[in-house]
């Protein structure tokens, strides 16, 4: 996974996962970007890299993630929780195959009032402008 030159960040790869927390964009949100597969196997993985940064809030980028259950949207809700408990907000972007249905059937099942909000899409298009740029 490259890293955007200049910002601090840190990786922590498993067994089929790896995530990478960074600065991204404007320096006030933490960006975690994930790739693999989201499961009971890196779920406390998962939620350390949204919380242990001192930001309150955070982006996951899910571009790359192949898999996710409940387990993994699990990770998301306990990461929210603290993050809100902070003062911050937890915020999902560009989410694609299996990982999108599962969200999407559960936004479905709360009748759109989902538990996880999505970026906003110019955020989210800054972001895969900048991935672009960077070659990740």
């Amino acid at each position: 996974m490259a890293g955007i030159p200049g910002t601090p960040e840190s990786t922590t790869c498993g067994a089929g996962w790896c995530f990478k927390a960074c600065d991204l964009l404007d320096h006030r949100r933490h960006v975690v970007v994930m790739r693999g597969e989201l499961d009971v196997a890196s779920r406390v993985a998962a939620v350390r890299a949204c919380t242990l940064s001192d930001h309150v809030d955070v982006v996951v980028d899910m571009a790359d993630v192949t898999f996710m259950d409940c387990a993994g949207y699990g990770a998301f809700v306990e990461a929210r929780t603290t993050l809100e408990q902070r003062g911050g907000s937890l915020s999902l972007t560009g989410s694609v195959g299996e990982p999108l249905r599962l969200l999407s059937l559960i936004d479905e099942g709360t009748h759109g009032r989902a538990l996880l909000r999505r970026a906003d899409g110019g955020f989210s298009k800054a972001l895969a402008k900048k991935r672009r740029l960077v070659g990740t």
